[in-house]
């Protein structure tokens, strides 16, 4: 299950209209990357040299925006912007909190402006 703890404003017709950091398009693609990633589990699945720590960062990102998600849903979610710049899984994942925040900025843009390939 994700959870959003910051209480993000709706009006009647489900639109956003206020988020934490008062970005709406963010707010608007983090929406949609979480919901792609809701049925996953919370185990990491991928062997890869830097899962851990990159899941561990997506997480960490993610609860700055108010969201909670599992080690597994945060795995998929750059499973997910891998495939959407037509990768399996980009080498190097994101090693700091600050390059999870500047990957979820770039996807978020992504799905909602330029190459969604992840098809979010």
């Amino acid at each position: 299950m994700i959870r959003h703890s910051k209480g993000t404003a709706v009006n009647e017709s489900s639109e956003v209209v206020q988020s934490k950091k008062g970005d709406l398009h963010l707010e608007e693609g983090l929406q949609r990357i979480l919901a792609a990633v809701s049925e996953y589990g919370p185990d990491l699945c991928r062997s890869y040299e830097g899962v851990a720590e990159t899941a561990a960062n997506i997480k960490s990102a993610l609860s700055g925006y108010g969201y909670s998600v599992s080690l597994g849903q945060a795995e998929e979610i750059y499973a997910f912007y891998s495939q959407s710049k037509w990768a399996s899984w980009l080498m190097g994942g994101c090693p700091t909190l600050d390059d999870a925040n500047q990957m979820l900025v770039e996807f978020t843009n992504d799905i909602l402006f330029g190459e969604n390939h992840a098809e979010l």
